[in-house]
């Protein structure tokens, strides 16, 4: 599976290196793309769950999830989200409030490579911590007892969901958030730390978590829901 993967990532490397040099004086592409799928694979718009075909365009507010032994690759330009077995992200719809979120994790690993941003920055949420990233390669993983994210190249601003507690993640770190105590970052690794928010535990999250991230964490039909997202905290400009 580990030679399945590299081989994966070194042939996604070669084909977006063209295309990486092609669109950096444009903008990003609108839609992400499933260009990879192999075992249960499924993708829900507008409710109606269906199976993932290969060249299907997502559109915000889609869900895609794998099965027991389902893997996907979605595609946006020289970006991309490689999803493990029994994993469901939902791609954000844009929100006036916060244009930074683009993927919400719901429960699984993923694995992303995100292109440098001159301009933006991209966001992934969890029901216990956010992500934000000017440009780098990460893998988060999120259950039943919490969420953490590893960096292997660049840098992710990774914080607890009301803001309060928050550092600044590099390869040789592992950023995790307890489901049992949400408010405490804890950072693995070089440097290790515990960052608590000054926050009470119910302050900073929103009401307007998208419907489909109330599915358990960790996929074991846990009557838990996720909670509501909330506040990123963007890198320094020039952050990658």
């Amino acid at each position: 599976m580990r030679t399945f993967l590299n081989l994966l990532r070194m042939s996604l490397a070669a084909s977006f290196a063209g295309v990486f040099l092609a669109s950096t004086a444009q903008a990003a592409p609108a839609n992400w793309e499933v260009t990879e799928r192999s075992g249960e694979v499924s993708v829900e718009t507008g409710g109606v769950v269906a199976p993932a075909e290969r060249g299907l365009s997502l559109n915000p507010g889609d869900v895609v999830e794998t099965g027991e032994a389902g893997r996907a690759v979605i595609v946006r330009g020289a970006e991309y989200v490689i999803l493990s077995p029994r994993s469901r992200i939902r791609i954000a719809v844009p929100e006036a409030a916060d244009q930074t979120t683009q993927i919400s994790q719901a429960f699984g690993s993923a694995e992303f490579r995100i292109g440098k941003k001159e301009t933006g920055s991209f966001g992934v949420k969890t029901p216990y911590l956010a992500a934000v990233v000017k440009g780098t390669e990460f893998n988060v993983t999120v259950s039943d007892a919490g969420a953490r994210l590893q960096v292997t190249e660049g840098k992710v601003e990774v914080s607890t969901l009301d803001g309060g507690a928050s550092d600044l993640i590099v390869p040789g770190r592992i950023a995790r958030v307890d489901a049992g105590d949400r408010q405490l970052l804890v950072v693995l690794g070089t440097d290790a730390k515990t960052i608590r928010s000054p926050f009470p535990a119910e302050a900073g999250t929103r009401s307007d978590a998208p419907s489909d991230d109330t599915s358990n964490a960790g996929g074991q039909g846990s009557a838990a829901k996720v909670k509501p997202v909330g506040v990123f905290k963007p890198l320094p400009t020039g952050g990658q």
